[in-house]
């Protein structure tokens, strides 16, 4: 499946990654790569301390048969950004198993499972940005997360 999937891979993504022990990778972005500075953007200047870039291919292969589904149902179909705040006890569960706050530790079912506006972000949380395609049916499988950010404790 991973052979298959590395012809859809976004541009972004290192092919030569190893996902035998792991479903996903964590890429440390460098501060100073454009693909920073376009995640970086919509947040306060210098409030963001790290990017990882989420490489999870059967995330990203769930995701684009559900948006290949959807477009041949109902024509074409629109992504936004949307945010999701997870300890950091529970980020490697989170990555893991697509989001699902179900399975988190520190779960706070006040804060929305994924937000439009910009999260308030404290210490011992990351912020993931997701791509998500707009409907009404929230499935697993509408939503992808690309970036795991670390804010300053400031």
């Amino acid at each position: 499946m991973i052979n298959i999937l590395k012809n859809f891979y976004p541009s972004t993504w290192d092919k030569n990654q190893n996902y035998s022990n792991k479903t996903y990778q964590l890429i440390e972005l460098s501060r100073n790569s454009i693909e920073f500075r376009n995640v970086a953007i919509s947040f306060p200047p210098n409030a963001v301390v790290k990017i990882w870039r989420i490489q999870n291919p059967y995330i990203l292969g769930a995701y684009l048969l559900r948006k290949n589904q959807i477009e041949h149902r109902q024509g074409s179909i629109s992504e936004i950004t949307k945010y999701h705040t997870v300890h950091q006890s529970d980020l490697e569960v989170a990555l893991e198993y697509n989001l699902d706050s179900r399975r988190y530790r520190y779960n706070n079912r006040r804060i929305p499972q994924l937000d439009e506006s910009l999260p308030f972000i404290n210490t011992n949380h990351y912020c993931i940005v997701c791509k998500v395609l707009t409907r009404n049916e929230p499935f697993e499988t509408e939503r992808l997360p690309e970036y795991v950010l670390e804010f300053n404790s400031n």
